[in-house]
């Protein structure tokens, strides 16, 4: 009886290792196949050579990893993805928007935020300097970063030991017990200011399944970024020229809905795009209708 109960133990066990595997393949040909076809449609309606921009004329791009690339999203033929699609929506229904946006997406999924601070080198390999520098790309407006969650489920944020015995709350993090990953993202925010470019910078999505088991050490790194940002407001306050950083809060709950969830328990679906799509614009709005104001007054005085 017990050589029986010790057969059935180990079917089961292998059963289960058997349909883990399969189900592990079955997300990552999924994946592949729908980051294949939303490249594809992006290469079709996001020309690969933009205008430059004008009085009249702007860009906003987004960049980071899967989530400014659309990864999950449903997308139809001859259609962009994710943050831009919803971007675009909210840009047309916006009555306070009167001149032309136009908004791309960079975002590369799987990517980490040394690959495009590596960009930042001379060699011109990396992912924002090869991007920024581009006719195409070097006069946008607004850049949103949405980056950083590869690097905590690749286990590459390297946040210090001795960060991780402080309070999330009000500690305020010396620079010593920054985590890469924060130094990182404080670099590619300030290359882009350095480039006249508004900064939308998205924290971590903390509450999302991959990330519930990195919780601890995700609080702290949203806790870094948010006092980089609070920082830079303090500073910036008596420069109204200078170019804005503001925060997306990703780690806010509803993203981790399960509604608003991807196959894979990763990624956002249309849902969850659609609702941090208008928390992107919350923070975009203001931007856009600074950055399109010097124009009326322009015309104003001209009349």
């Amino acid at each position: 009886k017990s050589e029986r109960n010790a057969t059935q133990s180990r079917h089961c066990t292998g059963g289960a290792l058997m349909f883990s595997l399969l189900l592990f393949i079955w997300i990552v040909i999924r994946r592949w196949l729908a980051l294949l076809w939303l490249r594809l449609n992006r290469s079709l309606v996001q020309p690969g050579r933009l205008e430059a921009a004008g009085p009249l004329r702007h860009k906003l791009l987004v960049i980071g990893d899967g989530y400014a690339e659309g990864l999950g999203d449903w997308v139809q033929m001859g259609s962009n993805a994710g943050l831009v699609r919803r971007l675009q929506a909210c840009v047309a229904k916006e009555e306070r928007i009167r001149q032309f946006w136009r908004i791309a997406s960079l975002g590369r999924a799987g990517s980490v935020t040394g690959d495009w601070l590596n960009a930042l080198s001379d060699d011109d390999r990396g992912l924002l300097r090869k991007n920024l520098n581009r006719k195409s790309y070097e006069d946008a407006a607004i850049v949103v970063v949405c980056l950083g969650t590869m690097d905590v489920l690749f286990q590459c944020d390297q946040l210090p030991l001795q960060a991780m015995a402080h309070s999330e709350f009000d500690y305020v993090f010396p620079e010593d017990e920054l985590a890469v990953l924060t130094k990182n993202l404080i670099a590619i925010c300030e290359y882009l200011r350095a480039k006249g470019m508004h900064v939308i910078l998205c924290d971590l999505p903390q509450e999302l399944p991959g990330m519930r088991k990195f919780r601890g050490r995700v609080k702290k790194l949203n806790r870094q970024i948010r006092q980089y940002i609070e920082r830079r407001k303090s500073e910036d306050a008596d420069d109204k020229d200078v170019p804005q950083i503001r925060l997306v809060r990703m780690s806010d709950g509803a993203l981790a809905r399960s509604q608003s969830l991807a196959f894979d328990g990763q990624h956002l679906n249309a849902q969850g795009y659609k609702i941090l799509g208008e928390m992107v614009f919350a923070q975009t709005l203001p931007l856009m209708i600074k950055t399109e104001l010097p124009t009326w007054l322009e015309m104003m005085k001209k009349k």
